[in-house]
């Protein structure tokens, strides 16, 4: 941890002084090339050819400075993690937040406040981003965290093929200044933050070292999000998330009939299930107890919702998947195709006897999906309406139902 120039502590001059990114850079380098705490390998520097094995994060004021450090240190920084930074310059155009000496000695003090502010605030720091690993998180409810940033990195409406997949997205929905209020949300954070790490900063040490860091074995929840953008992974999901996947399982086999049930995509092993069974009760006593598949696809997503409460869903495939259904209740949103589970929880209340708004993406292997909702019921409250009444079918997207819907173009919103 840094106690850059402006920090708390230190005296009144200390205080008043800016610069906080070049500070940032001053102790990591001094950390690596005087007292070489990665090693040999790296004390050369960013000079030595190696990138070396180096995060930078923070939340709050410390992800606003953690994205301007990074934005000056793409030599030095493997990835840099932003947990609720401020979008919008602390204080406004005051010397204790300039991010480095040449900003400091062009400072006015009776310049406005609202000149020159967009060379403080992260939206324009976009450019010098570009291509960095970054891990951005908000809550839903502190309105300091959330601002243009990501937009700005990743325009609503654009292609599917122009996402970044160097940045992870997630906006935790019911979370307050400093989060903490789901418990779900908090794991989640705690194991999404754990494997960013270790994917991009472990290659970096095996060359050296000859062995990979360390990496928690957390247990995968389901989060509330209200937004994010995420790459695809390949994994298995927890227990929580399989009794979702079987109660949908059991609601799509008593409403929509066996034949539409059988032709459901299967997440688990068919040993000692009999052929023709699909979702009987016998077979679902096997399917209970059979293994479940490993290396799932979660294919790479986008979720925002819209101001009139609309749900916009986006998703994105390496290859075409087979058989996708897409399973919607009041509070889960469910897809699943052959290798594939994915499930998520909706950021907002569907309107009942709203169908899905389904399209296909010109690319031929993403989806785009709308689902009319309540603007003023948020993903908490509708997990707790749902959970007193109990869950039901809303709607069904069928393979068919995918062939034959509308190609929309990508756009700019």
């Amino acid at each position: 941890k840094v106690n850059y120039r402006g920090s708390a502590g230190f005296g009144k001059v200390w205080r008043a002084s800016g610069g906080f990114a070049e500070d940032v850079a001053g102790a990591i380098a001094w950390a690596v090339t005087d007292r070489k705490v990665l090693g040999e390998t790296f004390a050369g520097g960013p000079e030595a050819g190696r990138l070396p094995p180096i995060a930078v994060m923070g939340d709050y004021f410390g992800g606003y400075a953690a994205l301007h450090a990074a934005s000056q240190l793409r030599e030095w920084v493997a990835c840099v993690v932003a947990i609720a930074p401020l979008q919008s310059a602390p204080g406004g155009l005051s010397k204790p937040y300039m991010p480095d000496a040449k900003r400091v000695q062009s400072w006015d003090p009776d310049q406005s406040q609202g000149r020159g502010l967009g060379m403080l605030e992260p939206a324009g720091l976009v450019k010098d981003l570009q291509g960095l690993a970054m891990m951005v998180v908000e809550y839903e409810r502190d309105e300091d965290s959330k601002g243009p940033f990501v937009t700005n990195m990743v325009p609503v409406g654009c292609d599917p093929e122009d996402w970044p997949p160097s940045l992870q997205y997630v906006q935790y929905a019911g979370e307050r200044k400093g989060g903490g209020v789901v418990r779900q949300n908090m794991l989640d954070l705690f194991r999404r933050l754990d494997s960013f790490l270790h994917a991009n900063l472990s290659p970096l040490v095996q060359p050296t070292r000859g062995q990979n860091l360390l990496k928690e074995d957390f247990v995968d929840e389901v989060p509330f999000l209200s937004a994010a953008l995420q790459p695809a992974t390949i994994g298995s999901s927890s227990p929580s998330a399989e009794g979702i996947e079987l109660g949908l399982e059991r609601v799509l086999r008593e409403t929509k009939g066996q034949e539409i049930a059988d032709a459901f995509p299967k997440l688990r092993s068919a040993f000692g299930t009999p052929a023709g069974v699909g979702f009987s009760t016998d077979a679902q006593k096997e399917e209970t107890s059979g293994k479940r598949l490993q290396n799932l696809l979660a294919p790479a997503s986008r979720v925002l919702v819209r101001d009139d409460g609309t749900i916009e869903i986006t998703v994105a495939f390496a290859s075409a998947p087979k058989k996708l259904h897409v399973l919607l209740s009041e509070v889960w949103m469910h897809m699943r195709a052959e290798g594939l589970g994915f499930t998520l929880a909706l950021p907002r209340q569907p309107k009942p006897g709203q169908r899905i708004k389904a399209f296909n993406m010109p690319s031929g292997t993403a989806f785009h999906f709308e689902i009319a909702a309540e603007s003023g019921v948020g993903a908490v409250e509708n997990f707790n309406y749902w959970a007193a009444r109990g869950s039901t079918l809303l709607d069904l997207v069928l393979p068919e139902d995918l062939a034959a819907a509308p190609v929309m173009l990508p756009d700019a919103r």
